[in-house]
């Protein structure tokens, strides 16, 4: 596998290299799957957190990613997870096939973290993807949280250490929180 890239100026042009390269933003990396394996980044950023990890993610039926957040939880950090209530229904158990979406939220729900299931507006779909770690970086891309995205499909985890961002990220998240009187 090869290493994330570190570069901005490899990767965007213009403005948005500008914006990522400003003053607010400390650091970014990125991995692209299947050739960059997003897991040691992903579980760098998560026990990295200190105080409260938000997740809006659109597909997520990885355990080894759930596992991740279960351990945050038990260090006593604050985690929330808002998903597509569209992907979180079947059970795989009912479908016959592998851990599925809506046994995984079960799972980081009797871990005692709470997950929100909701879809978007006028019948859409919660299709965002971003975790914010701490109010001061955020995770984001076209990465589902699957076994998939980990190892066949082309996706790209993006980290942005942006604590302006972030609380941007974290602003829209708090809004999206909307689920079962949460």
């Amino acid at each position: 596998m090869s290493r994330p890239h570190t570069s901005t100026s490899r990767l965007l042009g213009g403005l948005a290299a500008a914006a990522l390269s400003g003053p607010g933003c400390a650091s970014t990396t990125v991995v692209f799957t299947p050739a960059d394996d997003p897991i040691p980044l992903l579980q760098g950023e998560l026990e990295a957190a200190e105080e409260r990890i938000d997740l809006a993610i659109y597909t997520f039926n990885y355990p080894p990613i759930a596992d991740m957040l279960v351990v945050a939880k038990l260090r006593g950090v604050k985690v929330r997870v808002i998903a597509d209530a569209g992907q979180s229904y079947p059970p795989a158990s009912e479908g016959g096939g592998a851990i599925g979406q809506a046994d995984l939220l079960a799972d980081l729900e009797s871990e005692g973290i709470p997950v929100c299931r909701r879809g978007g507006e006028d019948g859409g779909i919660m299709h965002h993807k971003f975790a914010v770690v701490d109010r001061r970086t955020v995770v984001t891309g076209s990465y589902n949280f699957t076994e998939s995205a980990t190892l066949r499909n082309l996706e790209n985890l993006l980290v942005l250490s942006d604590p302006t961002l972030a609380v941007q990220y974290a602003d829209a998240f708090d809004g999206l929180w909307s689920c079962n009187g949460q």
